[in-house]
């Protein structure tokens, strides 16, 4: 989902993206994501060593982060 959100922006902008400017900003994306769900998990009680902890914390980021779409959109 990220790659194909960073290749739109960069069809929509006018300006050129090298492979590495690419992968730079993929990799930064992915270590957002990657934190959020840590901090989600923990955020919620899970221990950030625990296997489970990524795959809670990434459902618990998704929904929090869709929960406030529709609140700010006034749907909830």
């Amino acid at each position: 989902v990220v790659a194909g959100e960073l290749e739109l922006n960069h069809e929509c902008s006018l300006m050129n993206w090298s492979p590495e400017d690419f992968e730079s900003k993929l990799q930064e994306a992915m270590k957002q994501t990657y934190q959020r769900a840590i901090k989600a998990a923990t955020d919620f009680g899970y221990q950030k060593e625990s296997p489970e902890a990524l795959v809670h914390g990434a459902v618990i980021s998704a929904f929090l982060t869709i929960a406030q779409a529709m609140t700010d959109q006034g749907c909830v």
